[in-house]
């Protein structure tokens, strides 16, 4: 890539390699003469207040060209040979592949400006869109199996924010086989085989209640009725997907949720 600004740099940069040169040899000629008496302390101390600042600028300016991508090799052939060049070498900071060239022939690229887009094929990540009142079923680690497909992957992040727009929790997870079955920005069905199973239970609408922002239903117990919190997975029309702290044995009262509550809330009389 052609830099004009680059040259600037340089110009600058040599500027304090010959200035340190200078610098340097004054320092040393003054450091013998102090040690002899031959100059007084304050000349001595300009010296080496001058020295340590020449010694500044050439970190600066070297600085200045490695953020700007000049390699460090490059930096030293300048120093050695003194030759200037506008001609800036584009390094990405990974291997990989160049998935889309972001700019044109002869246009003026912006500073922080994206040029290519590069990825690495040794990693390939899934972004798994989890409906958020189905989050807390997923674990890290829990499998995830591409559909008609031998691709498998591992999650190993779940998100903490919800996105407004569709309800939903992102969750990574990192391909282990089959890597060479899918690209970059292809989209997949997948399965998540969870570690450890959730059992769920399919339960009438009418068997849940609502309270403080928590769904419950009512088991029986010897002296009644007992209120179970419980996590709601999905819905088909009057029936509600469920799952807890439940056993398959469990009886749970099917109507009256609601009487059911206001005696659970001390709001009315035992039946």
């Amino acid at each position: 890539m052609n830099s004009p600004e680059l040259l600037t740099l340089q110009l600058h940069h040599l500027k304090s390699v010959n200035d340190l040169q200078l610098a340097r040899a004054d320092y040393a000629r003054d450091k013998k003469l102090y040690k002899e008496g031959v100059i007084a302390d304050r000349r001595w101390l300009q010296t080496k207040t001058n020295y340590h600042v020449f010694v500044s600028h050439l970190n600066e300016t070297r600085q200045l060209l490695q953020i700007s991508g000049v390699t460090d090799a490059d930096i030293k052939a300048l120093e050695k040979t003194q030759q200037l060049s506008s001609q800036l070498k584009i390094l990405a900071p990974i291997s990989g592949v160049v998935l889309e060239r972001m700019v044109t022939i002869g246009e003026k690229a912006e500073a922080l400006a994206p040029l290519f887009r590069v990825a690495n094929f040794d990693k390939l990540w899934l972004d798994i869109s989890i409906p958020q009142q189905r989050i807390e079923f997923v674990r890290l680690d829990d499998k995830v199996q591409v559909s008609n497909s031998d691709v498998t992957a591992r999650i190993f992040l779940l998100g903490q924010h919800v996105d407004h727009v569709n309800q939903t929790v992102l969750a990574r997870a990192e391909v282990e086989t089959a890597k060479d079955s899918i690209r970059p920005g292809q989209t997949v069905a997948v399965k998540i085989i969870q570690n450890k199973a959730t059992l769920m239970f399919q339960v009438p609408n009418s068997a849940l209640a609502k309270y403080a922002g928590d769904t419950y239903l009512f088991l029986r117990t010897a002296t009644g009725f007992t209120a179970k919190p419980v996590q709601i997975v999905g819905r088909k029309k009057k029936q509600t997907i469920i799952a807890g702290d439940l056993q398959e044995n469990d009886e749970i009262a099917i109507r009256g949720a609601v009487a059911l509550k206001a005696n659970f809330l001390g709001l009315g009389d035992d039946e």
